[in-house]
């Protein structure tokens, strides 16, 4: 086994069929994560996490994403049986699978959790969590500020989602960096969090050049209950199956309980059986 730089390995350390998750996890992060769904998974197949770039919007194509992950899962040897997504990770997923199925000659399984495409709209709506979870931090004046320049941005028809990403970002830095020293963080500290955040940003908005949609069609997506979540905003009705996937399972759990749920473990075994 060659040692990763891009992929976390959260099972299986010998097996030699893999299956791959793609996300980008964040310590104290309020959903659910995939290092949640490892240990609830059968042990015939290791499972390995995406460890994304630690890099500021505009300097990485999803392409550049995608290329990192793929090439050290062909330099592993190991067959991949499956690639799982979660929100925007299931665009990245999406070509990550592609990818490795033009190179294994079979295409891996794809299993999207709560889809999300990358848009403006998306983005928008990920930043007002990321402010949500800062309240402790930001001062309310603060909050206000950044709120009303990610709307002013969102409402620019002509900026695209990188763009947009990147104003979002160059206008959060100062005020960021203003509230984490505040709080008590030495330099070091505060750039660090302010790199996550800038990687994180660079991932979400990254994910907009690449086209998930023929990949989708033939994924299993497996839906929340939250109505702002991955497929359930699209649907023409609450009991509809989206059209953006080939099946979909859907769950009475919110979204950021997904990954966490015994209910949902049993059903990716038994879609890993198949």
């Amino acid at each position: 086994m060659p040692d990763l730089t891009h992929w976390k390995i959260l099972s299986g350390v010998e097996a030699r069929d893999v299956v791959l998750a793609v996300d980008f996890p964040i310590t104290g992060r309020p959903e659910s994560s995939f290092a949640d769904l490892a240990p609830r998974l059968e042990s015939d197949y290791a499972f390995w996490q995406t460890v994304p770039p630690s890099v500021s919007p505009g300097r990485m194509g999803g392409g550049d994403y995608v290329d990192e992950w793929a090439s050290e899962v062909a330099e592993s040897g190991l067959t991949v049986r499956a690639v799982l997504g979660f929100c925007v990770g299931s665009v990245y997923g999406a070509a990550l699978a592609d990818r490795l199925g033009s190179w294994q000659g079979k295409a891996p399984a794809l299993i999207l959790f709560d889809p999300e495409q990358a848009t403006v709209s998306t983005l928008h709506w990920q930043f007002e969590k990321i402010l949500r979870n800062m309240t402790e931090i930001l001062r309310a004046e603060e909050l206000a500020a950044l709120r009303a320049r990610a709307e002013e941005l969102a409402q620019d028809r002509q900026r695209d989602v990188e763009q947009f990403t990147t104003e979002l970002f160059n206008s959060f830095l100062p005020i960021g960096q203003e509230a984490l020293s505040r709080s008590g963080l030495d330099a070091e500290r505060t750039d660090e969090m302010l790199g996550i955040f800038g990687s994180l940003l660079s991932y979400l908005s990254s994910a907009a050049r690449l086209d998930s949609a023929s990949a989708w069609r033939r994924a299993t997506g497996i839906s929340s209950a939250s109505p702002e979540s991955g497929l359930n905003p699209h649907r023409s009705s609450r009991g509809a199956k989206s059209d953006a996937v080939s099946a979909e399972i859907r769950f009475e759990l919110g979204h950021a309980e997904l990954l966490g749920s015994a209910e949902v473990a049993e059903a990716i075994v038994k879609l890993l059986r198949n």
